[in-house]
């Protein structure tokens, strides 16, 4: 349960001692904070522009790769600008702001998981040679 902070009332009961606090489960508006496409709470939300309809930004810019000639949203099947797909999609910082203020865990938890992958990369690519010492070793060794 969510404790929201006061609600501004409306009309003759306004006064402040009439405002009184709102408790919301989170499972009533989950549905609202979960990328439809992997079902976790979006992370970098993005919207289609043509229906709003949000996701997670890697999941739909995945999504409008993979398909073929025409990317439809995958809730309602509408066409995302049939030119160039990926300019019908729009960060919605507010939406974003909403999940990392009600789950601030899992913006953690992505952060932490994205360092550690980056801090694997670079081990991976500092044990290696890279392709760039390898073309020098071509031409000069």
């Amino acid at each position: 349960v969510l404790q929201l902070p006061f609600v501004p009332l409306v009309g003759p009961m306004a006064s402040s001692r009439f405002q009184l606090p709102v408790a919301i489960r989170l499972t009533e508006i989950n549905e609202h904070l979960i990328c439809r496409l992997c079902g976790g709470y979006i992370i970098d939300a993005t919207v289609v522009e043509e229906c709003l309809h949000a996701f997670c930004r890697s999941c739909i810019v995945k999504h409008v790769k993979k398909s073929d000639k025409q990317s439809r949203c995958p809730v309602c099947s509408i066409l995302i600008r049939a030119a160039q797909p990926l300019d019908g999609l729009r960060l919605d910082r507010t939406l974003q702001d909403i999940v990392d203020k009600l789950v601030p865990h899992v913006r953690e938890e992505y952060e932490h998981d994205e360092e550690l992958f980056n801090a694997t990369i670079n081990i991976e690519s500092k044990s290696s040679p890279s392709s760039n010492s390898m073309l020098y070793y071509r031409i000069h060794g």
